[in-house]
């Protein structure tokens, strides 16, 4: 216990003056032709994985307290984003799966749970390998949890969050899940995971990110991050998201080239579709990310050589073409 205590000391010297007792914005679930939906995050950029992503840009996205929990250890903890569960059947079950994603810039592709923003980084992508070893902890008792690392490339099974019964619905409910960084503070930034809800009669929802405020970030800095990790949960090059680069992907950039707001294709992140956005898929053209059922990815096989190599080339010639007929330019 004195332990404990003198972490709590030295973590309070560190934290914001005062804990946030807000409510933030709730992951809203209910039915829609029966299967989950969520709603009430951030639209994701038409350049990430998710359309939805629950962030906060203010104090209600600060830790809610420190506490000791067992079989975990010290920890600081948030609560928020909590549920809110309207027109679903009683005990029809409700399930928080967590969702390994590839990682943008590797070669050969890995996959990732926990995502981490470094805000005190000076490299234009923040997106780095989490810092803490003992990851994050999603909570809902001391028996039913999941525990995310750097080093977790397949997600754990899925979680047991509610029945759900009349009495989890119809209200903003922050004792579903918690959200737990070990003490002392592992360095500031933003941590991450995806996720869906998925249910006993209900088919899944949609994925969805969910990002956690360390440090005291400012909202600029939650919504960059936020972002930041939607794009890098991709195949680079992988242009329509259905985590394989393949002829569709460069059939999308071409049919969006010089394009400055429909940067779906903006594979080196210029803010333009252009020719180096070609050349992004070209050198991972081929690529495919099966995910499995906690990576919910394509399960596409890569093609062989020679029918890779194939559709390279009507590709690219395609392009040329179709860029001298109507550009006037040379791919």
């Amino acid at each position: 216990m004195k332990c404990f205590v003198q972490i709590v000391v030295a973590l309070a010297a560190v934290a914001p003056a005062a804990f946030a007792f807000g409510h933030g914005h709730p992951i809203i679930v209910t039915e829609v032709n029966n299967r989950l939906a969520v709603s009430g995050g951030v639209a994701g950029m038409n350049d990430g994985y998710v359309a939805q992503i629950y962030v906060e840009t203010d104090s209600s996205g600060d830790p809610q307290d420190f506490a000791d929990f067992s079989g975990f250890g010290p920890a600081i903890y948030w609560t928020v984003p909590g549920f809110e569960l309207t027109g679903l059947l009683e005990n029809s079950g409700l399930y928080l799966q967590t969702v390994a994603r590839p990682v943008r810039i590797s070669n050969p592709v890995e996959s990732r749970t926990l995502w981490y923003w470094n805000v005190n980084s000076n490299q234009n992508d923040k997106v780095e390998v989490a810092p803490t070893s003992s990851g994050m902890q999603i909570r809902k008792n001391a028996t039913v949890n999941m525990l995310l690392t750097p080093t977790t490339t397949v997600a754990p099974p899925p979680m047991t969050i509610a029945a759900p019964v009349a009495a989890d619905m119809g209200f903003h409910n922050h004792d579903l899940a918690r959200y737990l960084l070990p003490a002392p503070l592992p360095p500031d930034g933003a941590y991450g995971f995806f996720a869906r809800l998925t249910s006993d009669v209900y088919a899944p929802s949609d994925p969805f990110l969910v990002v956690i405020n360390n440090g005291g970030l400012d909202g600029a800095q939650m919504l960059d991050a936020a972002a930041a990790i939607n794009r890098d949960a991709l195949l680079a090059g992988d242009y329509n998201h259905n985590d394989a680069v393949d002829a569709a992907d460069h059939i999308l950039w071409r049919d969006t080239l010089n394009s400055a707001s429909q940067l779906a294709a903006d594979g080196s992140g210029n803010g333009l579709i252009d020719p180096s956005d070609l050349g992004v898929w070209r050198n991972n053209f081929g690529h495919v990310f099966s995910g499995g059922s906690t990576g919910i990815g394509s399960g596409q096989s890569v093609p062989e050589p020679a029918a890779m190599t194939f559709v390279l080339i009507a590709a690219v010639g395609s392009a040329v073409a179709s860029r001298r007929r109507h550009f006037g330019q040379h791919v």
